[in-house]
């Protein structure tokens, strides 16, 4: 007696996967973010991560979600998404997550604690170029802003606003101490720069 062979259509899966709360949710929030509706993207994310059956999924969501507060100059935001993001996900989300972070804290002004992001993406992935040219970028900056401070306080310039000094170092400013241990690591790991790319710190990771 033949056994019989129970077929299931292509079409009918392909449906199923388009009915999931989950990748409809993901999928509009997409397609809201590439046509700039950032607000719209957000909501689509909130409600597919209702419905994500893992911390992958949860993670993917958060990452997503931290690149469309980032779009709207949301930065203290983005970082709260894509830390929960690095802590959920696997190590390629992890790292993807940190390099955008430290762009959201640079984009805050926010030097040692971008650093410190670009670092912790280079433990996961010692290879993770746009880390690495993040870092050599700030390095970069560090050394041009201690130089003008060095030649400020040459000058004796008195008339500088005591806030504006202040409010440097609650970006974040890295010291030169600090910075010499973050960029050990790099001395004998130059960065290849790539052409049209000058620094690559605006430069978003995707994770779609």
């Amino acid at each position: 007696m033949r056994r019989m062979v129970r077929l299931v259509p292509v079409g009918a899966l392909f449906l199923c996967a388009w009915l999931s709360p989950f990748s409809d949710g993901v999928s509009k929030g997409n397609s809201e973010y590439k046509k700039k509706n950032y607000s719209a993207a957000i909501e689509h994310y909130k409600k597919a991560r209702e419905h994500a059956r893992d911390d992958k999924e949860r993670a993917l969501v958060d990452f997503n979600t931290g690149d469309a507060e980032y779009a709207q100059g949301n930065y203290e935001r983005a970082v709260e998404y894509y830390s929960s993001a690095a802590k959920q996900g696997d190590p390629d989300m992890a790292k993807r997550s940190l390099f955008n972070m430290g762009n959201a804290y640079l984009k805050s002004g926010k030097k040692r604690d971008a650093a410190e992001s670009y670092t912790k993406a280079l433990l996961i992935d010692p290879e993770y170029e746009k880390a690495r040219k993040n870092l050599e970028y700030l390095h970069k900056q560090n050394g041009q802003d201690k130089n003008n401070n060095d030649k400020n306080k040459d000058k004796g310039d008195s008339g500088k606003d005591k806030r504006e000094s202040g409010d440097k170092q609650a970006g974040g400013e890295m010291t030169p101490e600090q910075a010499a241990r973050i960029f050990e690591s790099m001395r004998n790991r130059p960065v290849r720069k790539k052409k049209g790319d000058r620094s690559g710190r605006r430069a978003l990771e995707k994770y779609w």
